[in-house]
């Protein structure tokens, strides 16, 4: 565990993760597939998230991914008797926010602007600047469209 954003961030664009400008990603985040990651501007990950990318993860640009989402783009096949590998990609638009053990499964796009609230499960896809909630993820209202924001974190031992 590196406790240093800086090196974090050097170690992952070595590992082929594309990482935009003013973008954090805290400690004791889990990635598999970092090359099939690709991460806006001022977006940020907090602590202990989870992000399987083998079906490739889009994050737009400031993004607001809370602490211990979960966003899984692969899964396996039930009724395969190799138990073959499955993945879809996931689209995540400019000014989402994503709350807190919220989990993302494949083959989704959470439109811009968009609320998913803490703990939900998002099977299906999310309009923009729809706030969904529950297990599943169901319509609860709407975001305003007025987003300006950028999603900064200058705490470089986080």
């Amino acid at each position: 565990m590196i406790p240093f954003w800086a090196i974090r961030k050097t170690i992952l664009k070595l590992c082929r993760m594309k990482i935009g400008k003013n973008s954090f990603i805290n400690l004791k985040s889990y990635f598999m597939a970092p090359s099939r990651l690709k991460i806006g501007d001022y977006t940020h990950i907090n602590r202990g998230c989870t992000l399987d990318a083998r079906g490739f993860i889009t994050i737009g640009n400031n993004v607001s991914i809370s602490h211990g989402v979960s966003i899984f783009t692969g899964s396996h096949d039930k009724d395969s008797h190799t138990f073959r590998e499955i993945d879809h990609p996931i689209i995540i638009e400019d000014y989402v926010w994503i709350g807190a053990n919220a989990t993302i499964l494949q083959n989704i796009t959470i439109g811009k602007g968009a609320i998913v609230c803490a703990g939900s499960v998002v099977n299906r896809d999310v309009e923009p600047y729809t706030i969904v909630g529950g297990v599943p993820a169901k319509k609860k209202g709407q975001r305003s469209s007025n987003l300006d924001y950028h999603c900064i974190w200058d705490c470089p031992f986080t």
